[in-house]
């Protein structure tokens, strides 16, 4: 009971699920929320993809033709989910009827906020009549259609991350993913929130990787830590109009491709791998500092998140290039749980509580949008 508001409250125990643009697997995470308070993390988990799984995914990257519903790639993420919820289930003793929901986001392929598309695959209904257990997807498509650039979504949750933590604000949350994103909470007024995709996160690195090392990543920043960043190139790259952009804005993670590509293979530093992951590191760092320097007031934290916080030579430019004034941590460093690689997940299981309660997926600090938005779908089995 909610005596503020004079009303009941419902508690959800939702499963988030996400699987980003790095295309590495299948994030999972059980969370307890009436979402707005974050009432207790609970089990997760990664499901990792094959290699050629990896490789059937990723030729989707940046392709709009593909119905995100009804096709052969929608059927792929969806089994894909099945396989890893039931094994989940499975692992930690849990069926469909010890949880309310499940928060699906799907795969993106696919995001162009300038034409008001993004594209997420997976079939929610199918993934409902066969878990027996309500979906709650596409969480995107209403902040479009109501003027939002669709992402990020996150921002709800890391607020009430900062409040189940009691953590110091002003304070920005960093997820690097194949795209980078931010985060900053502001003082404890309702409106202080606001976000962005600020720049490239993994995505240029792992194609990178995957092209001239066959290799899935450079683990940790290992190779990418031998190397020397051409920081004259990275200077050139940060003259893209997307840096000169107010917030809030997104990104496609294949943005800056054709740029990498387009200067990689002329650079003196070409027959070095090492040195072009050192360039490509630099210049995450680089435009997630830029985004920092642009916020309306200095955070005094900033908490990584994601799979990108792993790269060494990341975090290493990233540390040289912030204000000595600003901690950079690990998420996990200032909790006292593992959530720092599935919070996208347990976020998603967050916002399908919202979606439930009819509470607004995004703001017009973190989307663009024009006013306080909902959206999601529920679809419920037969």
């Amino acid at each position: 009971y909610c005596a503020t508001h004079n009303h009941i409250v419902t508690i959800y125990r939702i499963l988030g699920s996400m699987t980003g643009t790095s295309a590495d697997g299948i994030d999972l995470g059980l969370i307890t929320t009436d979402g707005e308070k974050i009432i207790e993390f609970g089990a997760n988990g990664f499901y990792p993809y094959s290699r050629a799984v990896r490789e059937k995914i990723t030729s989707w990257f940046g392709r709009s033709d593909i119905d995100p519903v009804f096709s052969e790639p929608a059927d792929t993420i969806t089994d894909l989910h099945l396989d890893a919820i039931n094994g989940f289930f499975a692992k930690h003793g849990l069926s469909a009827k010890d949880i309310d929901a499940i928060g699906f986001h799907g795969q993106t392929i696919y995001h162009a906020p300038q034409k008001k598309i993004t594209c997420q695959l997976g079939n929610g209904d199918k993934l409902a009549a066969a878990l027996h257990v309500p979906i709650v997807w596409q969480f995107r498509q209403r902040d479009m259609i109501m003027g939002g650039q669709g992402a990020p979504l996150m921002p709800p949750m890391h607020r009430a991350v900062a409040d189940f933590f009691h953590l110091a604000r002003p304070l920005v949350f960093l997820n690097i993913g194949g795209v980078a994103n931010i985060t900053f909470i502001g003082d404890n007024s309702v409106d202080n929130l606001w976000a962005a995709d600020v720049g490239p996160g993994n995505a240029p690195i792992d194609d990178y990787v995957k092209r001239h090392a066959k290799k899935e990543r450079d683990d940790n920043g290992a190779m990418a830590l031998q190397g020397r960043a051409d920081k004259k190139m990275v200077a050139r790259w940060m003259q893209d109009r997307f840096f000169d952009m107010p917030i809030p804005k997104s990104l496609d993670r294949n943005y800056f491709s054709p740029m990498v590509w387009r200067d990689m293979p002329n650079t003196p530093l070409n027959n070095n791998l090492n040195d072009n992951l050192a360039t490509l590191s630099f210049f995450t760092a680089q435009a997630i500092v830029h985004a920092i320097n642009h916020l309306p007031t200095p955070p005094s934290m900033i908490l990584a998140a994601g799979g990108g916080r792993h790269n060494q030579s990341i975090m290493k430019h990233l540390q040289a290039g912030l204000p000595t004034t600003i901690e950079l941590k690990d998420l996990d460093t200032v909790t006292d749980k593992t959530i720092a690689d599935n919070l996208e997940a347990f976020g998603f299981g967050f916002l399908a509580a919202r979606v439930l309660r009819g509470l607004p997926l995004t703001l017009p600090t973190t989307t663009g949008v024009i006013t306080p938005t909902g959206g999601g779908v529920v679809s419920r089995p037969s």
